[in-house]
């Protein structure tokens, strides 16, 4: 059974996405996906990454 996750660190999300943790942390400052402070940790809204993505490809023509 695989894990859901609802939440993601910018380094996990980053690694298993391929991209840069600062890329990720980009993201967060334009606003483009949505984070939430926990204590001292910034964890990501994995649904906001995922839309992203699909707003990007959307953009782009559907293209992958």
């Amino acid at each position: 059974m695989k894990e859901t996750r609802i939440t993601a660190s910018p380094e996990t999300l980053a690694r298993d996405n391929d991209i840069t943790r600062t890329a990720v942390y980009g993201l967060i400052a334009e606003g483009k996906i949505d984070s939430i402070k926990v204590g001292k940790r910034r964890l990501v809204i994995v649904d906001s990454y995922e839309r992203f993505v699909r707003e990007q490809l959307a953009a782009a023509g559907g293209a992958a």
